[in-house]
C-alpha cells in the first residue's frame, strides 16, 4: 500500500471517464454528476486534463482479479496527484465509482430513502492511500422488491415509472448488490426489468412467476 499525504476535491476537480458509456456506466455517472454538484454546488468538470480518471484494470494496476473487483491508484506528483477508479469489469466501474461516492464525497447508500442529502463543502481532502475492493463472499447479491406494498400509489403513474424504480436499483448499487427480483404485481408493459438491466443488474424472478 502506498500512502502519501492528501488528494483534494473541489468543484473545479476534472473528470475523465475513459470507458465506453453503455447504459450501465451512464446511469452511474450520473449518480456521480449529482452526487458532485449537491456536494459542492457545480456540475462536475469533464475533461481530459483530470484530476479523477475512470478507467479499466491493466497488468500493472494490482487490480482485483475477479469479477466485479475494483481498486483506487493515485499518480503523479505532490501538486498534482490524480485519482484513477480503475474497474476489472463494468460492475466493478460502477462499484469503483460508487465507493468513491460514498467515501469520498459522503453520499449515503440510502440517502434518498433516508431523507440524507451530502453534506455541502467547499473541498475535500483525503489520505492518499491505494485501496482494493474485498471479494464478496457470494457471487449474487440482491433483493426481492415488494412492490404492490412499496412502491404501488406511491406516485399517480401506473406502472411506476423510472423516477420511482431508479432510486431502488440506485440503492441496491450502492450497497453492493448485482441481482434484483423487481416485482410481481405489475404488467408487463412495465420499464422495471429493462430499467433493472440498463443499470447494470442480474434479473430473477419471483417464486410466482416460474417461467420468468
Amino acid at each position: 500500500m502506498n500512502t502519501y499525504a492528501e488528494f483534494r476535491v473541489t468543484a473545479e476537480s476534472v473528470y475523465d471517464v475513459q470507458v465506453e458509456r453503455s447504459n450501465p456506466i451512464g446511469h452511474a455517472w450520473r449518480m456521480i454528476a449529482r452526487d458532485h454538484e449537491q456536494v459542492f454546488g457545480k456540475a462536475p468538470v469533464q475533461g481530459a486534463a483530470a484530476t479523477v480518471i475512470i478507467r479499466y484494470a491493466t497488468e500493472d494496476d494490482g487490480c482485483p482479479e475477479w469479477a466485479e473487483g475494483f481498486c483506487l491508484r493515485f499518480t503523479g506528483s505532490e501538486v498534482d496527484r490524480i485519482l484513477h477508479i480503475i474497474g476489472r469489469d463494468e460492475l466493478g466501474i460502477i462499484y469503483g465509482m460508487l465507493h468513491y461516492s460514498r467515501h469520498v464525497l459522503g453520499v449515503d447508500p440510502f440517502w434518498f430513502w433516508a431523507e440524507l442529502p451530502p453534506v455541502k463543502k467547499d473541498a475535500i481532502n483525503l489520505p492518499v492511500s491505494d485501496y482494493n475492493s474485498i471479494q464478496p463472499k457470494v457471487r449474487y447479491r440482491g433483493w426481492f422488491v415488494n412492490d404492490e406494498v412499496c412502491l404501488i400509489g406511491w406516485k399517480e403513474d401506473y406502472p411506476p415509472t423510472a423516477e420511482v424504480w431508479e432510486p431502488v436499483f440506485e440503492a441496491l448499487l450502492r450497497c453492493g448488490g448485482n441481482m434484483v427480483i423487481p416485482g410481481t404485481d405489475l404488467p408487463r408493459n412495465g420499464i422495471h426489468h429493462q430499467l433493472a438491466v440498463d443499470m447494470g443488474l442480474w434479473i430473477t424472478h419471483h417464486h410466482a412467476e416460474p417461467l420468468g
